[in-house]
């Protein structure tokens, strides 16, 4: 993804857009999906465990100081 349009959507999801917010879902789950495996090893833990990190995450997203390391920030909370 551009880094242009990535600032973009996370400028729309701090406005609670939900079509940013689902756009940055979409592009960030396979990530989040393999690190919550390492973590677990289980499929259904792996999916609590990104349920708990998106939720936390979103929630969050004002905090968010650099829109263009979304992608390492949002793994921050993957744990």
């Amino acid at each position: 993804m551009e880094r242009i349009q990535l600032i973009k959507l996370v400028e729309q999801a701090k406005q609670h857009d939900q079509k940013a917010i689902e756009e940055l879902y979409r592009m960030t789950y396979s990530i989040m999906y393999s690190l919550a495996m390492t973590l677990c090893e289980n499929h259904s833990d792996a999916e609590d465990i990104l349920q708990e990190s998106y939720v936390r995450a979103f929630s969050k997203l004002d905090t968010l100081a650099e829109k263009a390391a979304f992608i390492n920030w949002i793994r921050k909370h993957c744990s």
